[in-house]
């Protein structure tokens, strides 16, 4: 079946979705498709999508509402209008057989820019998540085209009205753009994996400065119809200006954690699944709070430390981490397609551990940074080098920030402004996405005014990850 819905279906916060919810804006600025056929008009705030269908020409989305579109082209030089009924027929039977409990709504004939079309609305189940598509198929003298919008269904009355609105600006071009060069990522992992894999991070904050190496065991194998991942054997030290109390309650840390990691479960199609022993590590992590407040003599104090530790390690967190984290460095780029020379803009969300649950408005671009050879076994892959950029400044997260470090320091602490820039580096094989090195620097700048006095933090934290990989192989799952 192709992916005719992101896998991050449910992730946007419902908050967020209601507060973006209105009259759908006039269309912005027009997109021309990768094979240079078609052309949609979008708003300012939807952005072009890198995986929604590896066979699409168009993959467009505005995350914040979860509406989501894609037009796939169909090339055949001797379509007519007379086929149209029957084409549009089957392709929206291979979208209802793939859902529970599909509702198919009689079809309309409708004309978009001269063209003849015939519409569709779909609804149905995919799992626990209910979903609304609306099938479009477009008569154009190079084919067939295939318009794709859908949305949660609880969430059609909001961005129907937009779906429409964008399918019906669809427009074959009179004369065709040259084609773009596309490149084409697959999530193909052999079954069995022995990697090691070194970890460093550099954080330096306002001249206090931080350093982490990690290094350690990766394991892949299968079980059942899923890919086990295990981290092994972890080595760490830790080093931080002043060192002392804080250095040695830190490598006692990551000691407890790496005794208790989870392993965790993805699918063949490169989705995460779940971390497997998560009840052992959450007791881990609670004996360690529990130590560490120890240590310190005030009581008053100790309670502060754990009413700010608490809700930034419960168990929900540290899924939400790592599946952020597999889908940063392998899960986001499944079937994903990349263009030479493009730049991907959406907005998205951002979630902030310390400020709680909330999530806040964040404007996330990816570019393909070029394509570079690659060592594996003593073979060489073709590898590609992925840029990402994510930009988060908003009123909500300011007052989130200034709410936090009232509490935090019991101080009349302003926040005049907070800006977080994050810019990651994969480097990953083409044809498999076995990660070799990812890189990101995180800068957050925090603008304060204390009693009076205005003063400016600024957080710069490295990483790097170095995949070596000792053994590969069995056949993909």
């Amino acid at each position: 079946m192709k992916k005719y819905f992101p896998r991050y279906l449910v992730g946007i916060m419902a908050s967020l979705v209601a507060a973006c919810a209105g009259t759908p804006s006039a269309p912005e600025r027009i997109v021309v498709s990768d094979d240079g056929l078609s052309s949609l008009a979008l708003p300012g705030h939807w952005g072009r999508q890198t995986s929604l269908n590896s066979s699409a020409t168009q993959q467009v989305a505005d995350e914040t509402r979860e509406a989501y579109l894609v037009v796939i082209t169909e090339e055949d030089d001797s379509v007519s209008p007379d086929g149209l009924a029957a084409y549009a027929k089957s392709v929206v039977q291979s979208i209802a057989e793939n859902l529970q409990g599909a509702r198919v709504e009689d079809p309309r004939n409708i004309t978009i820019n001269q063209q003849q079309a015939r519409q569709t609305k779909i609804s149905g189940s995919m799992g626990d998540v209910d979903i609304t598509y609306l099938s479009t198929v477009v008569v154009g003298k190079s084919g067939y085209y295939h318009l794709i919008a859908w949305t949660l269904s609880d969430y059609w009355g909001m961005n129907a009205g937009l779906l429409k609105s964008i399918t019906n600006s669809f427009q074959e071009l009179a004369v065709p753009q040259p084609r773009k060069k596309r490149v084409e990522l697959t999530f193909n992992w052999p079954s069995n994996i022995d990697a090691t894999v070194s970890y460093s991070s550099t954080e330096d904050k306002d001249g206090k400065n931080k350093s982490l190496k990690v290094a350690y065991d990766m394991k892949v194998a299968p079980k059942g119809e899923y890919y086990l991942v295990q981290s092994l054997n972890l080595k760490s030290s830790f080093s931080a200006s002043g060192g002392g109390e804080q250095e040695k309650m830190f490598t006692e840390l990551l000691s407890s954690l790496a005794a208790n990691n989870p392993e965790y479960l993805v699918s063949s199609s490169g989705e995460f699944i779940t971390a497997e022993s998560m009840d052992q590590f959450m007791a881990t992590i609670d004996e360690i709070i529990e130590n560490a407040a120890a240590r310190l003599k005030d009581q008053e104090v100790m309670e502060k430390f754990k009413e700010v530790i608490r809700p930034m390690v419960t168990k929900e967190f540290f899924l939400t981490q790592m599946t952020e984290e597999w889908d940063s460095k392998v899960g986001r780029w499944s079937d994903a397609v990349l263009l030479e020379g493009e730049t991907f803009v959406s907005n998205s969300s951002y979630y902030v551990p310390s400020l709680g649950e909330e999530t806040y408005p964040m404007i996330h671009t990816t570019q393909l940074d070029g394509l570079v050879p690659c060592t594996r076994e003593n073979r060489q892959y073709e590898c590609v080098r992925i840029k990402e950029e994510q930009h988060v400044r908003s009123e909500k997260m300011r007052k989130a920030m200034q709410t936090y470090l009232r509490g935090m320091a019991r101080l009349n602490v302003k926040v005049k402004d907070m800006h977080i820039v994050k810019t990651t580096l994969i480097t990953t094989e083409k044809d498999t996405l076995l990660p070799h090195v990812v890189t990101t620097e995180t800068v957050t700048t925090v603008d304060l005014e204390i009693q009076g006095s205005r003063k400016t933090t600024r957080n710069r934290e490295n990483v790097e990850m170095i995949y070596s990989y000792k053994r590969t192989s069995g056949d993909p799952l």
